[in-house]
Formats: structure tokens, C-alpha cells, sequence
């Protein structure tokens, strides 16, 4: 079973278009230093319906936890963390009871899955995570421009 390990990220706002990608040079270079890693996909976030400002998100690939278990102590890891740390905003907390209420209120959310961060590296301030799960495409899309989502999105 290949695991997915998803981190969203905030620069501050001081940081420089360089260091911004010294940042992304670091991410990229860890498979190569990680055997643990089996693939990454990092890229600027396109699409927040929760607003949060994610300036970044990195997902990671893993065959198996032991391989996640493995990637989590490497020393190129823990370098990576150490050097991004700095140029990283802290991120607000999310507002688990609203969430927990919108498929009631949106009927194209299939189901909604809450809970808290087990394990969270660089220390981003996450308390919780979200997943939205939709039957497909257009349901996302029907979901995207309801009401309470965009009222939720600007608050």
C-alpha cells in the first residue's frame, strides 16, 4: 500500500523569492538523498477552499510505513527541517466543528473526515486535518461555489 504524506506550508512573508526556492531545491534533492523515498510531487498551491494561504505543498510517496518510519529520523530529513524552519509561517487553526457540519449543508460532500495531526515534523502549528470526499469531479465542482464553504473561506 503506498503511503501518502502530505505537508502545506506558508513562507513568511519577509522571505525572498530566493530563499523561497532554496526552500524547493531542498525538498527536491531529499529523494535523492532518502532511499526511504519513493517519489515526491511538490508544487504552489492552485486550489484552498479553506483559504488557509498555503503558499506550497509537497507530497511525499512511500511504499510502506516502515519506508515513512525510515524517511522520519534521516539525517537529510532533519537538515531539511531545520533549514526551512525559519522561512515558515505558523498556520491557523481549522475549524473542526463548522467542517463536521457541511455535509448536512452541501450536498455534494460524500463524506467529511476530521481529526488531529499524529505526527507533524516541522512543527507548522496544525492541530487538526481535513479530507473532503466527493463521488467525483462534478460533485468537487458543484461543491466549490456553495454558500457556506465561501462564507467559511472568507471569515
Amino acid at each position: 500500500m503506498t503511503i501518502h504524506h502530505i505537508v502545506l506550508f506558508t513562507f513568511k512573508p519577509e522571505v525572498t523569492p530566493e530563499q523561497r526556492q532554496s526552500v524547493k531545491d531542498c525538498i527536491s534533492a531529499l529523494p535523492s538523498q532518502i532511499p526511504a523515498i519513493q517519489s515526491l510531487v511538490t508544487g504552489e498551491t492552485v486550489f484552498n477552499p479553506l483559504g488557509h494561504g498555503y503558499d506550497e505543498g509537497v507530497i511525499f510517496l512511500f511504499e510502506s510505513v516502515a519506508m515513512l518510519n525510515e524517511y522520519r529520523p534521516h539525517k537529510a530529513h532533519l537538515d531539511y527541517q531545520e533549514f526551512a524552519r525559519p522561512f515558515m509561517q505558523e498556520q491557523k487553526r481549522s475549524e473542526r466543528d463548522f467542517v463536521n457540519t457541511l455535509p448536512s449543508q452541501i450536498p455534494a460532500i460524500q463524506s467529511v473526515i476530521t481529526g488531529e495531526t499524529v505526527f507533524n515534523p516541522l512543527g507548522h502549528g496544525y492541530d487538526e486535518g481535513v479530507i473532503f470526499l466527493f463521488e467525483s469531479v462534478a460533485k468537487l465542482n458543484e461543491y466549490r461555489p456553495h454558500k457556506p464553504i465561501l462564507i467559511f473561506r472568507h471569515s
